[in-house]
């Protein structure tokens, strides 16, 4: 029988600690020295014999047990232990990490795993088809699309109401229908276009029959419309129609079916968010809607309210499926071909460019189904195996320890065999395993994962391939890596080329900046890179489109996209002591403290700037020691500035974190002795003898004074008296203190770790961090320096790059009690 173990406590007796440098760095060994402390146990929930991963500080010469047993261990080192978690009963079980300094335990419990036929994920909740013919769905319960009467919370998998002898399920969007042995289809959730298919009206509390159909086979929810195969050989739709999507020759939305125009002997169906698409029992293709991306696969741009031929699909169509903005198809001969966007997930399988027409992504052998998803897709083949392809902006492409954020071709999920069925959702993906228990992996948003509210957020952990680090600098959605003083590693989003490595291709694995060296500092942004060297000159890679981004065109070295891929010297910018990147400006500071600015030297509140293309002084400032840029991706463009006297001036044309709205360099208030700062596009921070202050928007309670009151002046955070290092994400803060510990607050989905389901005012302890002397972060993830050397990070379920467990680990979905 298969169980799973579950954490049954948060992770106790772990302290936790950040800092980016800025403040001054603890010394290697302070701390709990050799005191095992664990950040992450991952999985939260596992069947007996699956991998486990825990990560931490002080591991090596540890032992594990679990029940008083002594556990194997398959690799271990200072931060990383990997083992297989015994067999098991239901219960609850001691969970301990020994060592001959002092002993770490938690609380563990063993359930039983769900067993299903089949499954489908939405948005935020998924539904799944039990070996006994209910369906069960868990995640977030607004609207009423778990079924079981809820309208709000998370939940675990809990029964729908009233369904019996189920044979099929669908989920997307807000809602879920299900398709019952007579042919009957139920559906519930939201209702705001008739995606029901019961009429206009409140959404039900529980399953509403779709009346007055002939026998369906089959069943497909959409983003907010439904579409249906039946025995009649036709395909109706229901819902929204503003794109053409239900296929009727009209743009008027429907809350009862319609039959879609011009097909007959419907074999297969899928609804999209803006278009669907069809297969007939001959082995055709059509596809109807939105078509701004080429999802129609007809070779134009142009919507169409009534089925069209995909164009040059290759012998007999067994499946299709469809995406956000595009279209996938299983052809007869073991072929998967695609067609429509393909800018920023590589989804397509051939370039990042959209195509019109179907672009083959691979030669599979004996598939046994194709599933699309929002951003991704995966197919099973007929040995069990899955491999999937597109986005993997949150571990849905199931490879444990790799950020690549996507992956042009298809790769094998790791530890999984004998899969039955498959699911590729919008931010997860599921599989059906030999025994019919179902694993999932991906976003936990919600508890999309099954395990329960927020079980993805379990902590840090550690990015491999790097040894002796010292530096690290977070860019939005990617990192880079100071290595040995002198080598540089990025690894992530690589969209601009900002990784340095000669590609635009992601990667996970942290890979050397090409032709960089002796590098003193480093400086990120939203898709340019910068690099102070040794000898005062700067060096920049990434984005460099002039009307939008602070890089020059150079002559040379820029490809036909304004994409620098590998890093160039910057003209002008001899003697640079101090860099800054900002949402549009490159800052570079002399040694006597003045100024130079290239891109957006200042911001009028009309909405007009000063530009400049090249490097030009900045006379309202002087005397600066360092500046910090927020507002990546913000129209704010706030930068402070630390000078030489331990004042602070701001300058945005917005009313935060300047405290006056003030275009140009403004003194804040109350702030003197400061030694360092720390802006994001929300609040700024100032740290100084110790004590942190924050100002600006405090709506998660990111200013850490307690309350959720902004402030135009700084205010003391709670609790903190030996800060040495700040942080600030676009709605979180996390700080360094000196005994090498790091503590976070703010938004529950920035950084916050053990369980936490809502934002946080005061600080919070992050466990299992000690002996931290650096921390590094960006608007959704949180990266920290270890004094040996090692890089950890985590934050955000949502975030691109490391975050809150292995990406892909898989995760068994229980029958809670």
């Amino acid at each position: 029988m298969v169980y799973l173990l579950l954490l049954a406590a948060g992770l106790g007796g772990c302290s936790s600690g950040s800092s980016n440098g800025t403040g001054g760095e603890p010394s290697p060994g302070d701390g709990t020295g050799e005191t095992p402390a664990v950040s992450a146990i991952s999985p939260a929930v596992f069947a007996p014999g699956s991998l486990v991963f825990v990560s931490g500080s002080s591991l090596d010469g540890t032992t594990l047990a679990v029940n008083g047993e002594g556990v194997e261990l398959l690799s271990q080192s200072a931060h990383v232990l990997e083992f297989i978690a015994p067999e098991l009963p239901p219960g609850e079980y001691q969970f301990e990490l020994r060592s001959a300094e002092a002993d770490f335990s938690t609380q563990v419990r063993y359930l039983e795993a769900l067993r299903v036929d089949s499954v489908s994920l939405g948005t935020d909740h998924a539904c799944a088809v039990t070996r006994e013919g209910s369906a069960v769905c868990w995640g977030d319960a607004r609207y009423g699309k778990l079924g079981n009467g809820a309208r709000s919370g998370q939940f675990p998998p809990v029964a729908v109401a009233g369904l019996r002898n189920v044979v099929a399920v669908s989920s997307a969007g807000q809602h879920s229908c299900a398709l019952d042995g007579e042919g009957t289809i139920h559906c519930w959730g939201l209702n705001r276009h008739g995606q029901l298919g019961s009429g206009p009206g409140f959404p039900p509390a529980a399953p509403v029959a779709v009346d007055g159909l002939p026998e369906a086979r089959s069943i497909s929810a959409g983003g907010n419309h439904t579409c249906a195969t039946f025995t009649d050989g036709r395909a109706r739709c229901w819902g929204s129609n503003g794109n053409g999507q239900l296929g009727d020759g009209g743009s008027a939305g429907s809350a009862i079916p319609v039959v879609v125009q011009g097909l007959a002997d419907v074999a297969g169906i899928s609804a999209g968010y803006l278009h669907s698409c069809a297969v007939t029992g001959a082995g055709e293709a059509f596809c109807w809607g939105a078509n701004q991306s080429g999802q129609l696969g007809n070779g134009t741009l142009e919507p169409a309210l009534t089925p069209v031929a995909v164009q040059g699909l290759p012998g007999r169509v067994l499946a299709i499926g469809v995406g956000e903005q595009w279209s996938c198809a299983l052809t007869d001969s073991d072929q998967v071909w695609c067609w429509g966007d393909d800018v920023l997930t590589g989804a397509v399988g051939e370039s990042f460019a959209s195509s019109t027409l179907p672009v083959q992504v691979a030669q599979f052998g004996n598939v046994h189904q194709l599933s699309v998803g929002n951003r991704h897709a995966c197919v099973l083949s007929g040995e069990g195996l899955v491999d999937c392809w597109g986005a993997n902006f949150h571990g849905t492409l199931g490879r444990t320890y790799d950020r690549t954020p996507y992956s042009l071709a298809p790769l094998r999920v790791e530890r999984l065999t004998a899969a039955g069925a498959i699911n590729a959702g919008d931010l997860a993906t599921c599989a059906v395993g030999e025994s019919k228990e179902l694993r999932c992996w991906g976003s936990d948003i919600d508890g999309l994962l099954g395990t329960g509210p927020a079980a993805g957020r379990v902590g840090p952990f550690i990015v491999g391939g790097i040894e002796g680090a010292t530096g690290i600098e977070s860019g939005e959605g990617y990192r880079c890596a100071l290595v040995d003083g002198s080598d540089t590693l990025c690894w992530g989003d690589n969209g601009y080329g900002q990784l340095g490595n000669g590609s635009r291709t992601a990667t996970g694995v942290p890979t050397p900046v090409s032709g960089l060296a002796d590098v003193a500092a480093l400086s990120l942004g939203g898709g340019q890179s910068c690099a102070l060297l040794g000898d005062a000159s700067v060096s920049c890679w990434g984005l460099a489109n002039l009307s939008a981004n602070l890089l020059p065109a150079w002559e040379s070295g820029v490809d036909e996209n304004d994409y620098i891929l590998v890093p160039r010297a910057v003209p002008g910018l001899d003697g640079t002591a101090a860099l800054s990147i900002g949402s549009y400006s490159l800052y570079a500071i002399g040694d006597a403290g003045e100024v130079l600015v290239q891109g957006v030297r200042e911001a009028y509140a009309d909405g007009s700037i000063d530009y400049t293309a090249t490097p030009a002084a900045f006379p309202a400032l002087s005397g600066v020691e360092s500046i910090s840029s927020g507002g990546i991706y913000s129209s704010a463009f706030q930068s402070c500035a630390l000078l030489s006297d331990g004042s602070v001036q701001c300058w945005s044309i917005f009313d935060g974190a300047s405290g006056s709205g003030a275009n140009a360099p403004v003194t804040i208030a109350g702030l003197s002795n400061i030694d360092a700062i720390d802006t994001s596009s929300t609040h700024a921070c100032a740290l100084g003898e110790g004590r942190l202050q924050c100002w600006g928007d405090n709506t998660a309670g990111q200013l850490g004074d307690g309350s959720l009151n902004a402030s135009e002046q700084p205010v003391a955070v709670k609790g903190l008296d030996d800060v040495i290092g700040v942080v600030t994400g676009s709605a979180f803060t996390c700080a360094l203190v000196e005994r090498g510990s790091v503590y976070c607050w703010g938004s529950a989905y920035g950084p916050l770790l053990e369980g936490e389901s809502s934002d946080a005012t005061e600080p919070v302890a992050m466990p299992g961090l000690v002996d931290v002397v650096q921390i590094s972060g960006s608007s959704g993830e949180v990266c920290a320096r270890y004094a040996d050397g090692v890089i950890t990070c985590w934050g955000d379920p949502g975030s691109i790059g490391p975050g809150y467990f292995p990406a892909g680990e898989q995760r068994e979905v229980v029958s809670l009690p």
